[in-house]
């Protein structure tokens, strides 16, 4: 199946969804945004998602991709565990007549331990992960949602920030 069919069955899954949850984080490992060309906002606002609570997470920027990341740290997304984890979080960007759709993949890789223990570090069960990945989009959009005038969702699955 080609990618952007892929893409948009995704965002069809959106639709039938309705709100954010955390069953819905599970599937959806891509947000489509459309913005204004030239614009950073919705890349500052990805990077910032990552480096304020509750994920606050230290970020750098590789080759256009935003890694976020932190090692041994008390869990602040998994109560009673500790953890490491990093983001990576890739971009695409399609001209779409006056405005620019990006969309971001955000991949997380995330260990867990209940106990003071690098060395006892596992990946996350299905219900962690999905923990970990609604936060991340929970912040997201919470970032976008203060820094676009108006943020909706189109039709398509498409997120809307005008600014």
């Amino acid at each position: 199946m080609p990618r952007l069919r892929r893409l948009l069955i995704c965002s069809a899954i959106l639709l039938s969804l309705g709100p954010w949850s955390p069953s819905l984080a599970a599937q959806f490992e891509y947000l489509h945004v459309r913005h204004r060309p030239g614009e950073r906002v919705v890349f500052r606002s990805v990077q910032h998602a990552f480096e304020n609570a509750p994920l606050s997470l230290l970020t750098y920027i590789e080759n256009g991709v935003i890694v976020a990341s932190f090692g041994f740290r008390v869990s602040p997304v998994v109560s009673g565990h500790n953890e490491e984890v990093m983001v990576r979080t890739s971009q695409r960007r399609r001209t779409r007549g006056d405005s620019v759709v990006t969309t971001y993949r955000i991949r997380p890789r995330v260990r867990l331990t209940r106990y003071n223990n690098r060395d006892l570090l596992r990946d996350p069960t299905p219900e962690q992960l999905n923990q970990y990945r609604f936060q991340i989009y929970s912040a997201i959009r919470g970032f976008l949602d203060r820094e676009c005038q108006t943020f909706d969702q189109e039709e398509n699955g498409v997120f809307l920030c005008n600014y």
